[in-house]
């Protein structure tokens, strides 16, 4: 496939994607970013970056970051990952606590996680779509809630274990409601975002994602449209901290 033919693919994913779900480009606190000059600041040429749309993606946002870092951009990372996927796993235990701890919270970045089905087969699949259905139900605070405690937990991830977690942990605390599980169950036996996740598999392979763990780290240029760098495999905390310092300076 040639390059144009790629880059006609990707527009045309995006589009779609957006349409799906609905954002409107002039929604949103990010401003358009150079591009050309933020390349430079990383000793980096334009055509290394890739474009990733985030809209309805579920994400962490700090209160803090209403005010971006340079008063122009949004500076995100993005998660491709399985869940059960080890190396995902290990990058949940042992690297993204502190990035949140040092980043999210603190304002600097936001977090978006997308879900790449690759060596996890039907059972990722499946939760995949079923944790989709949860965010529509209740947001992002519980959702990375199951999220963190999916990561957490030994064992083949499939759709048992998550209802395990969600009626266990969740039921119990009053935190999801029995009608709320039933709704989830609905939407999972529709396959309501089935096609969604399709969507986003070819966007995500379309930009060189071909297995998990994999990261973007960029700027949010509009609305649900992120402009950044690839990072493919495992990322200890020292490194990610490193890039993410990269981009904040090259902002600057």
């Amino acid at each position: 496939m040639t390059r144009l033919m790629k880059l006609c693919q990707l527009v045309f994913i995006t589009v779609l994607l957006c349409v799906n779900y609905g954002f409107s480009q002039d929604a949103g606190k990010a401003q358009p970013v150079d591009l050309l000059q933020l390349s430079q600041g990383l000793g980096l040429l334009p055509s290394d970056f890739v474009t990733v749309s985030i809209a309805g993606n579920p994400r962490i946002t700090s209160d803090f970051s209403a005010q971006p870092i340079t008063n122009q951009v949004q500076l995100v990372l993005i998660e491709f990952s399985d869940l059960n996927c080890g190396y995902c796993i290990r990058f949940h235990k042992n690297t993204l606590p502190s990035m949140l701890s040092a980043f999210v919270e603190t304002g600097q970045i936001d977090y978006v996680y997308k879900d790449y089905v690759s060596i996890g087969g039907e059972p990722s699949r499946n939760s995949a779509l079923a944790l989709r259905c949860l965010h529509e139900e209740v947001g992002e605070d519980i959702y990375f809630d199951v999220l963190a405690k999916f990561y957490a937990s030994p064992g083949r991830h499939g759709l048992e274990r998550l209802f395990n977690i969600m009626t266990n942990d969740l039921v119990n605390t009053q935190l999801l409601s029995e009608a709320r599980i039933s709704n989830i169950r609905e939407c999972i036996q529709t396959q309501k975002y089935f096609e969604t996740l399709n969507l986003e598999t070819m966007q995500a392979e379309s930009i060189g994602v071909v297995g998990t763990p994999v990261f973007v780290i960029g700027v949010e240029t509009k609305q649900g449209v992120v402009q950044g760098i690839l990072l493919p495999g495992y990322l200890h905390y020292e490194t990610l901290e490193e890039q993410l310092q990269n981009f904040q300076t090259a902002l600057q």
